[in-house]
């Protein structure tokens, strides 16, 4: 788990951030996109913040 962001590795993490934040810009977003269509009201959304310097490990 990072941020808001549950995966199974580093690297499904980085996909879900990138993916947050191309979506978030609207690119590539709609009812297909991972997150779904944002509802309208919404005119803000946080950005992700920057992935720490190191790689994510499991704690398992």
């Amino acid at each position: 788990m990072w941020w808001n962001f549950l995966g199974r590795g580093h690297e499904e993490i980085v996909a879900f951030r990138d993916d947050w934040q191309r979506e978030r810009a609207g690119h590539g977003g709609g009812a297909s996109a991972r997150y779904g269509t944002f509802p309208a009201e919404w005119q803000h959304t946080l950005p992700a913040p920057e992935l720490p310097n190191a790689r994510l490990r499991s704690r398992g």
